[in-house]
């Protein structure tokens, strides 16, 4: 049981941004990107019970450990035995009162006999072990609620469909249901939730049964549970598809290009599910190819996809059916077509390549807050290469959905409906948007950084301040004070003090509060209860009996702007000495090293001679791109701090300091 830790996997949802109805076809690739929306599933060892003398044990059976599939979001127990009859095979037996879901059922049946035959868990057979120790297992699921239609729930609270609304929603709800042909289904937002589901379940169950497996960090083994996921999924649904969800899930963003078909035809049946068979496909990395047919992609960093829930799907099996006759039927046009997208697809992901490659170029500055309030015909006038990048990207994602529209026209499907046109031309003309389609059953948009401020939630935070402690923005390269030093002469504060009957005067250069009964004593020999903030927690002496310091925060709600980078938060002993662009200037060398920035600020203060508490925390907003930490330092004072004997405090100069003389 040491080697049986409790485990949880998550799987991303995807969205097919390009490659239609092609991507079933292996000779043409498709860009699917993974989303935000995430399926948990969770496996750890539990006592669940003795063997059970109810059950009606078929000849050659026998009972390994029990296993038990809970999800309160979908008010499901799924509870059963693992079994095994000695000939390689494994099957999952329910028990009588069980909850049925044929997906989750197949999907451990397919885990389970896949697992079985891995060399890697025959060297330590963890289904013996649970055995020996009359334990069972225990898996619980949860997904996101980005996976299912949330408009009805607004609608029934009567709040508005706003993404801020979506958010404030509680964690994993249970989805939405309608009846349809006489059963409840969810309602869906076409998300890839089964993939998701199957993956992150068959995903968490190797993590679990094969300890000595890490497809964290070792790329074979991550092929190896993709190729099983690809399996239970084809399994489950009963037909092979193309797999790009399940793609999606295991590796995130792609240029995805579908796995030979023929690999899985030998697993559509209960009886093909043989342990040995299984290992031998999935772990045949050469047969898959997956290094060659999925390629990682990354959107540029100020691209933001945004999903539009339309409350309904389509019948994407029997479109499927329609477009693969119509392209059996015709085959020279379907060619044409097939090919013509293909084409215009990699122009979009040519497109995305530039501008991540302008976005890293240290010598490149893209304006995208002016990019994004202006329609797309001014997009060059603001900036003429980054401009003709995206005008090209946005026609050939127009071509895009030309051609798919055609293909639905020729095939007899509505691939991209007139209404769905309209509602994604009028997209279009928001300025920021970039591209509006329909990926399968979904709608998506794409915008840039400023256009998706304006559609989504702001990024925002609250300073809570006492005492002389300050926060300072880096903002484009310039230092802004965020929170203003609770200090007895600030306007405010002095007047408060002199209100509840203190005094503020200055001591040894200093403005510091203290009561009208030491305040002669304060000022001759400096021994009376004083205090250099008007703001402190303790410091009770000048509380009673009237509180002339307070302990009242002062709270203020920020928003990131476009050009902010990281703060930095440090205590009265940097400010002392360094100005807010000193600790701007000290930081931003080091801005992908948050520690090495606030170890580099402590250090400038020491050395300018600073003998308070010296502590400094530099805090990243980590999505921002490299062409704008470049502005940022073009922008950035040129002059440099200096330390206590007036030398320029170089990188050579920051060797470790011993502030204790120790």
């Amino acid at each position: 049981m040491a080697n049986l830790c409790p485990t949880c996997v998550s799987a991303p949802g995807k969205v097919l941004l390009v490659g239609g109805y092609v991507v079933l076809d292996e000779q043409y690739p498709g860009l699917v990107l993974s989303s935000t929306a995430r399926f948990y599933s969770q496996v750890e060892a539990k006592i669940l019970g003795d063997v059970d003398a109810t059950f009606a044990f078929s000849s050659g059976w026998g009972q390994l450990f029990p296993l038990v599939v809970e999800s309160k979001q979908f008010d499901q127990l799924i509870d059963g035995w693992i079994e095994e009859n000695g000939d390689g095979r494994f099957r999952f037996q329910l028990r009588e009162n069980s909850h049925r879901n044929s997906y989750i059922e197949e999907t451990v049946l397919c885990a389970v006999n896949g697992i079985a035959g891995l060399l890697a868990f025959k060297s330590n057979d963890t289904f013996q072990q649970l055995k020996a120790m009359k334990t069972g297992v225990q898996v619980t699921l949860r997904g996101d609620n980005d996976f299912y239609s949330q408009v009805q729930r607004l609608q029934d609270a009567k709040l508005p469909l706003r993404r801020a609304n979506l958010k404030a929603l509680e964690a994993f709800l249970p989805p939405t249901m309608e009846e349809r042909d006489g059963k409840q289904v969810a309602l869906k937002t076409g998300m890839g939730s089964s993939a998701a589901l199957v993956t992150s379940l068959v995903a968490a169950l190797v993590a679990f049964f094969v300890p000595a497996m890490n497809f964290d960090e070792v790329q074979q083994d991550l092929e190896v549970v993709h190729n099983l996921a690809q399996l239970s999924h084809c399994y489950v649904q009963r037909k092979i598809g193309s797999g790009f969800d399940v793609s999606a899930a295991c590796f995130g963003s792609q240029r995805y290009t579908r796995f030979p078909a023929s690999i899985l035809n030998a697993f559509t049946s209960e009886d093909a599910m043989i342990s040995e068979e299984i290992a031998h496909c999935i772990t045949n990395c050469a047969l898959w190819n997956t290094s060659s047919r999925v390629k990682p992609v990354r959107l540029p960093s100020s691209f933001h996809l945004l999903m539009g829930d339309v409350s309904s799907g389509s019948a994407t099996v029997s479109m499927v059916r329609q477009v693969l006759k119509w392209q059996k039927e015709q085959p020279e046009e379907a060619k044409r077509v097939m090919d013509e997208i293909h084409y215009h697809n990699l122009e979009v992901e040519r497109g995305f390549a530039e501008i991540c490659e302008l976005e890293a170029s240290h010598n490149t500055f893209i304006d995208w807050e002016a990019m994004a309030a202006q329609g797309r015909e001014q997009w060059s006038a603001v900036g003429a290469r980054t401009g003709a990048i995206l005008l090209r990207l946005s026609e050939a994602f127009s071509r895009f959905r030309d051609l798919m529209r055609e293909m639905g026209t020729s095939a007899g499907v509505p691939i991209e409906p007139p209404e769905q046109t309209a509602i994604l031309d009028a997209t279009l003309a928001i300025p920021g948007v970039l591209l509006a389609g329909v990926p399968g059953a979904d709608t998506a948009r794409f915008g840039d950084e400023e256009d998706s401020e304006s559609l989504t939630d702001e990024v925002s935070f609250y300073t809570v301040n006492v005492g002389d402690c300050r926060a300072v923005m880096c903002r484009g390269g310039r230092g802004v004070a965020l929170t203003s030093d609770h200090k007895p002469d600030r306007p405010d504060e002095q007047q408060r003090i002199e209100r509840a009957g203190g005094f503020v005067g200055k001591i040894a250069g200093i403005s510091r509060v203290y009561s009208a009964a030491g305040a002669g004593l304060a000022m001759e020999r400096e021994t009376s209860t004083y205090l250099a903030v008007s703001r402190a927690f303790g410091d009770r002496s000048l509380k009673t009996p009237t509180p002339l310091v307070s302990c009242e925060p002062e709270v203020k709600r920020m928003s990131v702007q476009n050009d902010d980078l990281f703060l930095v938060l440090a205590c009265d002993g940097v400010w002392d000495v360094l100005s807010e662009q000193d600790a701007v200037d000290i930081a931003l060398p080091h801005f992908h090293d948050a520690k090495a920035a606030a170890d580099a600020i402590v250090k400038a203060a020491y050395k300018k001679g600073s003998v308070d508490n010296l502590t400094a925390t530099v805090i990243q907003f980590g999505w921002k791109s490299d062409g704008q930490l470049q502005q940022a330092l073009k922008t950035s004072r040129a002059s440099t701090p200096k330390g206590r004997n007036g030398a320029a405090l170089e990188a050579e100069d920051e060797e470790e300091i011993d502030m204790f003389n120790l």
